[in-house]
């Protein structure tokens, strides 16, 4: 059986998604958000379907260089919730997939560099007005 972003949202941060976050989630190619303003549900949507893509490959977090402060500290509080809920369940197998989970992300602020398009992505902090790759800004909703 496999688990809904919605239900992994629920499940790791221990409450609903907002309409917001349930837009990104369900959006079939959707990797983030067009907004060059930070917003703490859009980010913290982002952060989770990184988290989320089933892969063995690293899942890319781009962010423009002045954003990633900002979303630094919001990976950090993500990973807080669900370690603390994971703590009070007294699930190691939950701590253990959490830190697996947790360890495959990777900040990049340059998605022009890129050669081509990383198989697991979002990006926080740009708009389809930057001057981005078109496989990233036709993913922006």
């Amino acid at each position: 059986m496999q688990i809904t972003l919605e239900d992994f949202h629920l499940a790791t941060l221990g409450r609903a998604p907002t309409e917001v976050q349930v837009q990104l989630y369900n959006h079939p190619v959707g990797r983030g958000y067009s907004t060059s303003s930070p917003d703490e549900l859009q980010t913290e949507a982002c952060i989770l379907k990184a988290v989320a893509q089933e892969s063995h490959f690293k899942s890319v977090i781009f962010t423009p260089p002045a954003r990633e402060t900002w979303v630094l500290e919001h990976i950090g509080s993500v990973v807080d919730q669900a370690f603390e809920r994971a703590r009070v369940t007294r699930d190691v197998g939950l701590i253990q997939a959490y830190t697996q989970l947790f360890k495959r992300l990777l900040l990049n602020n340059n998605p022009l560099q890129m050669a081509q398009e990383p198989p697991c992505w979002v990006a926080i902090g740009f708009s389809t007005s930057d001057s981005l790759p078109e496989w990233l800004s036709q993913k922006l909703l």
